[in-house]
């Protein structure tokens, strides 16, 4: 499940916790937090991700590029 995000950190937590439930309910699941924001997003994001997903499962993904190209269809792309 890939869930891009940039500068979006009023949402961000809405958007973690709604796919939460998922999270636990297989280890072939694996969450994609795709995060191309330059704002605080990224450690607000990054400490929700960290809370939620924890231990419960090895297969969770946080990423931050550096690099905006092709914005949103980019993260997408580059994961």
């Amino acid at each position: 499940m890939q869930l891009p995000i940039f500068n979006e950190q009023f949402v961000i937590d809405r958007l973690i916790e709604r796919f939460a439930p998922w999270i636990t309910r297989g280890e072939k699941l694996e969450i994609q937090v795709l995060d191309d924001s330059t704002d605080e997003t990224q450690q607000v994001a990054s400490e929700i991700v960290a809370r939620l997903c924890g231990s419960r499962t090895p297969h969770r993904v946080y990423s931050n590029r550096t690099n905006r190209y092709g914005f949103k269809a980019g993260a997408l792309d580059a994961a």
